[in-house]
């Protein structure tokens, strides 16, 4: 890994690697923003890659984590984790442990990782700022208290500042004001009844956080009681949302500028040669609030109109781009084949250019749009051989707008990211990797390149997550479709399915003039292994048959079980004759390394016939598979003779 080259050689642009949970949250956007105008200002191009989650439940996440596993730290000059946007911490751990084993210099925000340079926001004094100036400045006397998760260092470090704060100010602390809301409504809801219930006189509520203080003022006025006249409600950490919340929370104000720029100061200092300490701090801002009675109505009511007409036109951004969205629905529940999915891309174009003023390309792992198989992988990425890799190592690109062009069937590479990295990398703005995926496979990836400041992320969101739901929607239907041409046992093409996935190869060979080659297999001995062995032994056999044709097909071939011990392959070349000796070639091989490793009583066995043809119609098809035939049976009697 560490002799990989790294996307600034030769270039006079560091590239910084930014990796993040869901990249939509308010929290996510402010720091997105201000690291970018950061990093801009040093000349650093910043890719950013981030699932469209937090990772909080147990579902299947392997297919949104990929996306981590796509950034390749040796091809970064620094990497940073945001690491408290992440719910489950193994993510940023394993990123950190990759970044350190390529030598590439690691920040994580907010808490430590080994290996890493911690920016860590100062918040047991910006909490305990909060706390003084409730019980303090306001004098209260009766103060509850809403914790976060029991036990998340975090809400257990706030909880300790408001016990210290109380004892010092002579006030006790009561058991049965305190609760636990776990950062968020719902709970915060359950600990707010509990309060309301007890009937005893509440002064002021303290919270661990801005979403909950936020709940809080939502009971009260329910419960009939006014914030801050009857009773003094504090937030924490200032979020984004909180802005648009009446009355505007007294709360301490997370410093995303300062964050920033102590970042890419570190990555600058320790790119220089720089010796960088392990550990920095960043303050927060204590800031008056309407829930405190420190500030007036008018201060919240200043931008309500703007505020209105951004919420207007968010609105109707999000209607039309439903409305494009049914649209696109409506004509991929139309299609009938892989293939036939290429069409959409234009449609996807319209939607991409109208809502994205910014570059976006789509990125498909080769095993999903082959041109030589249109059967979606069989096999979930998680319950493959090599389950580390996500995305293989060449990739089709789907679509691409560039300058507000379209273009489709290019190439890239999972190494370079992009089909065009010298392009992106020059360009001003963001370039933001998501994950597409489909039934819990990952099947690739969207790149936007776009200027943070006036993109609509939530849009973006949507657009991506339809995507998905385009695929997903199209894998139901090609699995439907495959029941009825899919061999259940090998995972071959039967009958009905050679037929079908025929029709392109025939009629490229038709127009093109190629040769038309046809392979004919047949095992030898299945009665036999099944009445000796049984059922299980023989279709244990067929399938490793399957198997192995499978791994030894031709570049867009056709290879299908007719039936019993009958299999047959066909491809078209202007080489066919070479490329069926390789086929056979591999075949025989293939079948001596089974005989080798399996450990079986029996051995595997076939007779192989080729024929070819360069055909005028679809007759031509028909005669060529029996003279294949033909040759498979004087191939299975030669076998025979050599054996007696």
């Amino acid at each position: 890994m560490k002799d990989t080259v790294k996307f600034s050689t030769n270039r006079d642009t560091r590239v910084i690697a930014l990796c993040m949970a869901k990249f939509n949250g308010l929290d996510q956007i402010s720091f997105l923003k201000a690291f970018n105008q950061a990093c801009e200002r040093k000349k650093y191009k910043l890719f950013v890659f981030s699932s469209s989650i937090d990772f909080l439940t147990d579902f299947n996440t392997e297919p949104e984590e990929a996306i981590f596993d796509l950034m390749n730290p040796a091809r970064f000059d620094a990497v940073v984790i945001m690491t408290n946007s992440f719910k489950d911490h193994k993510i940023p751990d394993r990123i950190a442990a990759r970044a350190h084993e390529a030598g590439t210099f690691c920040v994580s925000l907010n808490e430590d990782i080994k290996d890493c340079v911690t920016v860590r926001i100062d918040f047991a004094n910006s909490f305990e700022l909060v706390v003084r100036h409730i019980i303090e400045y306001h004098g209260v006397k009766n103060v509850n208290f809403i914790a976060g998760q029991k036990g998340n260092p975090y809400s257990e470090e706030r909880l300790a500042v408001f016990r210290r704060v109380m004892a010092e100010n002579n006030l006790p602390v009561e058991e049965d004001r305190i609760g636990y809301g776990d950062f968020w409504e719902i709970p915060t809801d359950k600990v707010m009844d509990k309060f309301l219930a007890s009937g005893k006189k509440i002064d002021a509520i303290i919270c661990a956080n801005d979403l909950m203080a936020m709940e809080v003022c939502r009971k009260l006025r329910n419960a009939g009681l006014n914030v801050p006249d009857d009773v003094l409600v504090s937030g924490f950490d200032g979020i984004e949302l909180e802005k648009f919340h009446y009355p505007r929370l007294a709360t301490s104000i997370y410093n995303v500028d300062e964050a920033a720029e102590v970042a890419v100061d570190l990555m600058d200092r320790h790119l220089r040669g720089e010796r960088v300490d392990d550990e920095y701090i960043v303050s927060c801002k204590f800031r008056e609030g309407q829930s405190c009675g420190c500030l007036y109505h008018n201060v919240f009511l200043e931008g309500i109109r703007n505020v209105g007409i951004k919420a207007f036109e968010a609105h109707r951004s999000q209607r039309d781009l439903e409305a494009n969205i049914q649209l696109l629905w409506e004509k991929i529940s139309r299609l009938s084949s892989l293939n036939d999915l290429y069409g959409c891309w234009g449609e996807l174009y319209y939607i991409a250019d109208r809502y994205f003023p910014a570059d976006f390309d789509l990125y498909m792992n080769d095993d999903f749009l082959r041109e030589d198989l249109e059967i979606w992988p069989t096999v979930p990425i998680g319950d493959r051989e090599n389950a580390v890799q996500h995305y293989t190592d060449n990739l089709r690109v789907a679509m691409t707008i560039r300058n507000g062009s379209f273009t489709n069937q290019l190439a890239a590479t999972r190494e370079n990211l992009v089909y065009d990295p010298d392009v992106i990398i020059k360009k001003s703005g963001i370039a933001l990797f998501v994950p597409i995926y489909a039934q819990g496979s990952t099947i690739g990836y969207a790149m936007c390149n776009f200027n943070p400041e006036n993109m609509q992320y939530f849009l973006l969101l949507a657009f991506v997550n339809n995507i998905n739901q385009v695929f997903e929607s199209h894998k139901e239907k090609i699995d439907q479709q495959n029941k009825f041409c899919i061999d259940q046992l090998t995972k071959l093409l039967n009958r009905r399915g050679f037929y079908r996935h025929m029709e392109e190869i025939m009629s490229d060979a038709i127009e093109s003039g190629k040769t038309l080659c046809a392979i004919s297999i047949d095992m030898n001995g299945l009665k036999g292994i099944n009445d000796t062995y049984g059922h299980t032994e023989g279709d244990f056999a067929l399938s490793k048959i399957g198997e192995i044709l499978l791994d030894s097909r031709a570049k867009r071939s056709v290879c299908a079980r007719f039936g019993g011990d009958e299999f047959a392959m066909v491809f078209a070349a202007d080489d066919a004759e070479e490329k069926s000796r390789a086929v056979i070639e591999e075949i025989r091989s293939e079948i001596d390394k089974a005989n080798a490793t399996d450990g079986k009583p029996y051995k595997l066995e076939c007779g192989i016939g080729t024929a070819f043809c360069v055909p005028k119609n679809w007759d031509d098809l028909e005669k060529v598979l029996l003279e294949a035939d033909r040759k498979m049976y004087s191939n299975k009697r030669d076998l025979k003779a050599r054996k007696n």
